[in-house]
């Protein structure tokens, strides 16, 4: 039994005397003297009515009470990522001319190798592998034909560098709806990845970019310990993108930038780990609610101890910050298709002058970057430092990385996902305590059955891609577990779903992403196994043997279904088997049967069970025959 919890916020003057005067004698047994004209029993009843006055306060949360209890329990935003692939594109090397002979097509390289008579150009596609060399130089011993195959090898399998904050979109990414800040379809890549030697492609993570750049002032610095600003936006506003894992960075820091004076600061995501002289803020990621048309981020600085004191008179300006977008930032798979922007990083002293167009030099962050359509006049680019600076291997090095990522192809083969937990001051209190209850985690099987359905669905923008059902299934002792997905219906005569190969891949990804590190998933389609049903009935006098065909088909796919089946109309159980009596009932409640003649399951009269592979659905065949009719049980076929 739990212990009854005293409520205290309401005691009157009377209760709250009457509880001090009985601790007296816990105090002191010589406290006798008790009444009204004695000093302390004054002091006792000034006491009582001081605490009758300000009680109340007992059972009150305060506001910043509130605010820390929901920033240790609530999920942080979660950004709109995608996975992306980077692949090598096609490299070309002059060629005079193709020895005589040389046929590419019969060589079993068709798709890959080419020469273009007109240009003079021998091409390969993607990475030319030890063994592909080998075969193509033994296509002819011309010697220039053979240099060429080499310099094609060595150009194809140059290892590329593709750094974090490369900038990706596509013409056929579809924002949800609009969003003042959402920042349209701009992807970032969130990490560095390189392309090794005889490797066609490297796998990338990109997170949704919605930035802001400008000049917003915070306020002044007034040389005090445990200073803070706020920014305020308005209500509503996409929150702020805080990644403790990439502060301080200079290739890529996609936190918010604070200059104090002339000075740049960084976000560090606590200040207890920060020394005296390290020029570092703190933001609190949950919002505060200004007005009812406002909210704002509080900035934190440090106390001289842990993290330096903004001086007095010096101007806090805010010049960059970049916000999460929620899911209705809607991207397709196969539509990121296009590089926007490339990051090389190098040192100030390594920067000539006169950069050609299309590329420029961040020297805060010590970055050359390339836009523009990553066309840019590379030989100029190239030759514009002199060939005895002693910087001219670390720029031509970054020159020659930049050209190689330019090349590149990219393509995202799932859907982006995420863009959860965005809750601002006005609604963290009333929706974000529910995602308490949501599994982060999948262990159990129903875990997984959560994660399938309405975990994936609340987590995708993208319509077209729910999940209707999911079963999820041990399949050994060492931590294998099936999920199989069930989609839903593409059409209303769309009998057996089936999900397609974009959605099986999407739902391992969401699934892979929150399993346990020792568990094996399989996310796989159902299977649909046929069974062969012979029905026999008379119908009532009254009866239309056409419409009663109809009815029982009906009413057999019904039962049978995937997604309406079973008793109670919310799926066939996987792999249960169908039981002959099951049938009788289920033919002797329809409306119009006056006799069921005789129920047969495959060849076998006396079959009474019909058992299903494991992890499968039963599919209907068969035939039907009223009155020495017969019609089809398959629900494709329309009953005539």
């Amino acid at each position: 039994m739990a212990l009854p919890i005293p409520k205290i916020d309401d005691l009157s003057y009377q209760q709250i005397r009457s509880i001090l005067l009985d601790e007296l004698p816990l105090i002191s047994r010589d406290y006798t003297d008790h009444n009204a004209s004695d000093p302390g029993i004054a002091l006792l009843e000034l006491l009582s009515a001081m605490g009758e006055s300000i009680i109340y306060r007992c059972d009150q949360i305060s506001p910043e009470v509130e605010r820390n209890f929901l920033k240790m329990v609530l999920d942080r935003p979660e950004p709109v990522t995608a996975t992306v692939v980077f692949y090598r594109g096609k490299k070309s090397v002059p060629l005079p001319a193709l020895p005589t002979g040389v046929d590419f097509e019969d060589a079993g390289f068709g798709e890959k190798m080419s020469y273009d008579s007109g240009t003079g150009l021998l091409s390969f596609d993607g990475a030319m592998t030890e063994l592909n060399r080998q075969r193509l130089s033994a296509l002819s011993a011309d010697s220039l034909y053979e240099a060429a195959v080499t310099a094609l090898f060595e150009a194809t399998n140059k290892v590329i560098v593709i750094h974090a904050g490369t900038v990706i979109t596509g013409a056929n990414a579809a924002v949800g709806r609009a969003v003042p800040d959402a920042g349209g379809t701009l992807f970032e890549t969130i990490g560095e990845v390189e392309i090794p030697a005889m490797t066609n492609n490297v796998t990338a993570t990109a997170r949704h970019l919605a930035v802001w750049e400008g000049s917003q002032s915070l306020g002044t610095g007034s040389g005090e310990t445990d200073q803070y600003f706020d920014l305020v936006l308005p209500k509503g506003s996409l929150p702020l993108l805080l990644d403790p894992a990439r502060q301080g960075s200079l290739a890529y820091d996609p936190n918010p930038l604070i200059t104090v004076g002339a000075q740049t600061w960084r976000y560090a995501p606590d200040l207890l780990d920060a020394v005296e002289t390290d020029a570092v803020f703190t933001v609190e990621w949950l919002p505060r609610r200004v007005s009812a048309e406002e909210q704002a981020y509080r900035f934190r600085f440090g106390n001289g101890v842990n993290g330096r004191i903004p001086a007095d008179g010096e101007p806090v300006v805010c010049l960059r910050y970049q916000r999460v977008a929620d899911r209705y930032v809607q991207v397709a798979a196969n539509c990121l298709d296009t590089i926007q922007s490339l990051r090389e990083p190098l040192p100030p002293d390594a920067v000539p002058a006169g950069l050609v167009s299309g590329v420029t030099y961040d020297t805060t962050r010590e970055l050359l970057l390339l836009t523009g359509g990553l066309t840019v006049d590379w030989a100029t680019l190239r030759d514009l430092v002199p060939a005895d600076a002693s910087y001219l291997a670390t720029y031509q090095s970054a020159i020659d990385n930049l050209f190689e990522q330019s090349a590149l192809h990219v393509n995202n083969p799932h859907p982006a996902r995420g863009g959860r937990y965005l809750f601002g001051a006005h609604t963290a209190a009333e929706q974000g305590l529910g995602t308490l209850f949501d599994p982060d985690r999948a262990i159990a099987a129903r875990d997984f059955q959560f994660m399938a359905t309405d975990g994936f669905n609340g987590s995708s923008g993208l319509k077209a891609l729910k999940v209707a059902r999911a079963h999820a299934l041990r399949t050994d002792d060492l931590g294998g577990v099936a999920v199989i997905v069930v989609p839903e219906r593409a059409s209303i005569n769309d009998w057996w779903p089936t999900p397609t190969l974009d959605l099986l891949n999407a739902v391992y990804q969401f699934i892979d992403e929150r399993r346990v590190i020792t568990t094996r998933v399989l996310v796989q389609a159902p299977v649909y196994q046929e069974i062969a049903l012979y029905l026999s009935v008379k119908s009532k006098l009254h009866a239309d043997p056409v419409e009663l065909a109809g009815a029982i088909q009906k009413t057999v796919r019904r039962r049978f279904d995937a997604l309406d089946g079973g008793i109670d109309g919310t799926g066939w159980p996987l792999g249960r088997g169908v039981y002959r009596s099951e049938l009788f009932q289920l033919l002797k409640g329809i409306n119009g049967v006056d006799q069921i003649e005789s129920v047969r399951i495959g060849n076998n009269v006396d079959n009474a069970l019909f058992n299903l592979s494991p992890l499968t659905f039963p599919k209907i065949v068969g035939e039907l025959c009223i009155g020495g009719r017969t019609w089809p049980l398959d629900p494709t076929v329309p009953i005539t």
